[in-house]
């Protein structure tokens, strides 16, 4: 099968691009043939780049030339509103090329993205006309934003009816979000499927328990507002008052938000707790992940997989997480680890002070996890899926 496989972006690299160049190596292992293409090295944040979001002209011709050429059997779009947009959805559908869009965030569904109040619940409203003034979170807040999100607002909304009437197929890899796409762009069921992300995971691999550092806690992600890692600085501090002084958390990665959590660290006097490591290429962490006692997944918005839960669990490394969006539908609460309350980095602190220095508690969660993931999030049954999906245009 020729398949065309698109993206937004190729930086910065976080969840969404990892998949894309997983799943690229995945099809190509089942025989396929695959193009992949970037609509740009990253994102165009111009005046004519913030205009292009509406509709790309520029992207629909370059994709045009490529389906002209390649003459794909199915495109699979990945995260394509910002760059790519919707431009290309009338020209695969009219020219009945089957399209399947996997859904990488909640920005269809909410305008703001976060999917959160400020009260901290979860948005069931979806996106319509009172987004506008609904006392949402975001990482864009005040009265400067209005425009911006007036704007964003219209944008979404175009792309909403666009792929909406030509998108052949959805796959989201949360059940809430897929509960979500269906409600608020009232799709059938056999419009949308659930479909989790998987991970490779080599069965052969010996993963040494001696190494882990039974006093090191990990985070692995984009440094941005979102990923609430402000929460886990304040629990190493609050584990601080508590007399665990040499409590470590590791931060990887690379981001916006950096230069604020640097004062903040300064601000709670936990310099000799908090190392932040930078950009650490993937091929590389799992180290990381196998010599830390747990890993800290304190997100503040709703995540629509986070991947970083799984590729933990692939380490036998247990996850404490926010207790939210997809994250509910991996981590299993004192099983393979431990589910806070969003926010509350005092619960986050208490659950720390569980694993420190505990190998043996460690240990037997991350067992758990690595179970779960070679039962659910295996290559092998997401191939098997997908393929069903992609068969339907020969019906």
């Amino acid at each position: 099968m020729k398949i065309l496989l698109i993206h937004d972006v190729k930086k910065p690299f976080g969840g969404g691009e990892k998949f894309v160049e997983d799943i690229e190596v995945l099809l190509k292992s089942y025989g396929n043939i695959v193009y992949k293409y970037y609509g740009s090295e990253q994102e165009d944040c111009s005046v004519f780049g913030a205009i292009s979001k509406f509709y790309n002209l520029k992207q629909k011709k370059i994709l045009k030339k490529i389906i002209a050429k390649f003459s794909p059997d199915i495109v699979i779009s990945n995260g394509t509103n910002r760059v790519i947009t919707e431009s290309i959805d009338r020209y695969l559908y009219k020219n009945k090329i089957y399209h399947i869009k996997i859904i990488h965030s909640y920005s269809y569904f909410c305008p703001k993205t976060w999917a959160i109040f400020k009260n901290g619940k979860p948005c069931n409203k979806g996106y319509n006309a009172l987004c506008l003034i609904y006392k949402c979170k975001s990482s864009k807040e005040g009265v400067n934003y209005i425009l911006y999100y007036i704007l964003k607002w219209l944008k979404v909304g175009l792309h909403r009816i666009t792929m909406k009437n030509f998108v052949n197929h959805f796959i989201c890899p949360s059940a809430f979000l897929a509960e979500c796409m269906k409600k608020s762009l009232k799709l059938s069921d056999a419009k949308v499927t659930f479909l989790p992300h998987f991970i490779e995971i080599d069965k052969n691999s010996y993963i040494n328990f001696d190494n882990i550092n039974p006093k090191q806690f990990l985070f692995v992600g984009r440094i941005s507002s979102e990923k609430g890692i402000d929460i886990a600085i304040k629990a190493i501090a609050l584990l601080k008052k508590w007399g665990i002084q040499d409590a470590v958390l590791k931060i990887i990665g690379d981001g916006s938000e950096l230069g604020i959590l640097q004062k903040l660290v300064i601000q709670l006097q936990v310099i000799n707790q908090i190392r932040f490591i930078g950009f650490i290429p993937h091929s590389q962490i799992d180290k990381y992940y196998q010599d830390s006692i747990a890993v800290i997944v304190p997100s503040v918005c709703m995540e629509t997989f986070g991947l970083i839960n799984i590729e933990a669990m692939k380490n036998k490394t247990p996850v404490i997480a926010s207790n939210i969006g997809a994250i509910q539908d991996i981590v299993e609460h004192g099983t393979t680890g431990y589910l806070f309350e969003m926010g509350n980095y005092i619960e986050l602190a208490k659950y720390m002070r569980k694993l420190y220095n505990n190998k043996k508690l460690s240990i037997k969660l991350g067992e758990a996890g690595y179970a779960k993931v070679l039962k659910e999030f295996n290559k092998e049954s997401y191939y098997k899926r997908l393929m069903e999906i992609c068969r339907r245009h020969q019906e």
